[in-house]
């Protein structure tokens, strides 16, 4: 299953894993993947800010960021450059 960013953010209304009794296979299995660090930075990008703020605000490099957004990337199985996705 593929989906944006935003699908997994909409999906995922307050704490990631504690909706996933209700959801469906393919999403929890989604939830699952993600880290709760991954899901920090997915939450920040996906509220317009960018690399550098985002490093900023949790305290990380930005090279740190990429490679959390490339896994999420990975994760999800969207390509970067998908419209919807950031």
């Amino acid at each position: 299953m593929a989906c944006g960013l935003y699908d997994l953010l909409d999906w995922a209304d307050g704490p990631p894993r504690s909706r996933a009794v209700n959801a469906s296979p393919a999403m929890s299995t989604l939830v699952a993947k993600v880290t709760s660090r991954e899901w920090d930075v997915a939450t920040l990008m996906a509220k317009g800010l960018s690399n550098k703020q985002v490093a900023q605000h949790l305290n990380l490099e930005e090279g740190t960021v990429k490679i959390h957004l490339h896994d999420i990337f990975t994760k999800l199985a969207v390509k970067k450059t998908e419209p919807y996705l950031l």
